[in-house]
């Protein structure tokens, strides 16, 4: 979860969010490759020993991990190599905020945040170890080569598709198959896609589903502008979900929060002294929802959003429903890197507001569903259903096809 002040350490410049990154151009195996990865390594290293939020527990014993990896991981021929070592010796600390993202995903991140970036045009659902498509932008690439939802993924040019692959950059071969069993061949490359904030669902009941997968600023106003729509038009519940919500900013989260609650509410405590540590509450709101709520998990639900579900659970505003969030909970700050990159350095702990430590344990819902590969290949939805259930005692017996407005 990144903090809103983004200061500097005394070696690396805090991350320009508004800025798309220049990514050095060096060819592999060079003498100006090493020389990058060397003094990239370096700063990271110094960064970290100053910045991170466990530096007097375990910063020795990791500063002699770092010097022991030093010439193997600067000794890498290629950026992804470097970085994949780098990672490694970032792991060390068991803080899933401290990581460097290299220069090509960190320019795709922050040109997708300002508005445009490369995308598929789809998104996936995992469960039994394999993944499908759970839905299909009508404006995207893959759209346009025929892709439908409920399609499990099988290969990428061949090979078995691997959740964390780099297919980003050039055109590639993709294996599908279909709930009938049949194969599909489907070759397309991403393309530069406006950022799509979030969209809106209203199941056969009438909830009031609304997915968005950052706490940002545009993020913060999308969802605030779908709250006032339907305080004009009340829908019998509303479900947040989650589910693909890695998090973002801790001023957003508590901006995001706060239309959820008729009075300031504890949401966190934050472990960092007498000036920057202490309780943080939701703030007033005008015209708060005072209906039904619900918020949807999974174990791709990390940092801020960890913590809006937590908030939820805890302050018994509304059930949690899926399977347990990530356990990534720490404030972080992020600085930029010579070559491109990004590094993100864990500096705080972040509690929920009854104390409980969220990092590495993660939200265990209220309600758990673990759906199965063949639900999903059916295009059906065990998570959202329970959550309708839980709320209204009741679901519809069919599930049409949603309603999908997209931002």
């Amino acid at each position: 979860m990144a903090l809103v002040l983004l200061g500097a350490c005394a070696t690396l410049p805090g991350a320009n969010e508004r800025r798309v990154p220049e990514v050095a151009a060096v060819a592999d195996a060079s003498p100006e490759r090493l020389a990058l990865n060397a003094k990239v390594y370096d700063l990271v290293v110094e960064a970290v020993s100053e910045q991170h939020y466990q530096r007097e527990e375990r910063g020795p014993h990791w500063l002699a991990q770092a010097a022991e990896k030093r010439d193997e991981v600067v000794a890498s021929p290629d950026e992804v190599g470097f970085y994949r070592g780098l990672n490694g010796v970032l792991a060390e600390l068991g803080d899933k905020h401290t990581n460097a993202t290299r220069p090509f995903a960190n320019r795709l991140t922050r040109q997708r945040r300002l508005g445009e970036g490369l995308d598929f045009g789809f998104s996936l659902a995992g469960a039994g170890g394999g993944f499908v498509v759970d839905r299909v932008r009508p404006d995207g690439p893959a759209a346009k080569a025929g892709l439908q939802p409920g399609w499990r993924v099988d290969t990428v040019d061949g090979e078995p598709f691997v959740l964390t692959g780099s297919y980003l950059e050039g055109e590639h071969q993709w294996g599908f198959t279909d709930a009938r069993d049949q194969s599909h061949l489907a070759t397309f490359a991403a393309a530069p896609l406006p950022r799509e904030v979030g969209y809106v669902e209203h199941t056969p009941e009438g909830v009031l589903v609304i997915t968005f997968n950052s706490f940002d600023g545009p993020s913060r106003e999308w969802v605030q502008a779908q709250l006032a729509a339907a305080q004009a038009d009340p829908p019998p519940a509303i479900i947040i979900d989650l589910r693909g919500n890695g998090g973002g900013d801790a001023w957003e989260l508590r901006r995001i929060l706060s239309p959820f609650f008729t009075e300031p509410t504890a949401y966190g405590i934050v472990d960092s002294g007498p000036i920057f540590g202490g309780v943080r509450k939701t703030g007033r709101w005008r015209t708060p929802w005072t209906g039904k709520l619900a918020v949807l998990i999974s174990g791709r639900t990390a940092s801020a959003a960890e913590l809006f579900a937590a908030a939820i659970q805890e302050s018994g505003r509304g059930p949690v429903v899926g399977s347990k969030s990530a356990g990534a909970v720490v404030a972080s700050r992020h600085f930029d890197l010579p070559d491109g990159g990004m590094l993100s350095i864990g500096i705080r702990s972040f509690r929920t507001a009854a104390g409980v430590t969220l990092e590495h344990s993660g939200v265990t819902p209220d309600v758990v569903t673990a759906p199965t590969l063949e639900e999903l290949r059916q295009g059906r939805d065990p998570t959202l259903r329970a959550a309708v259930i839980a709320l209204l005692g009741r679901a519809t017996a069919s599930e049409p096809e949603p309603i999908l407005e997209p931002a």
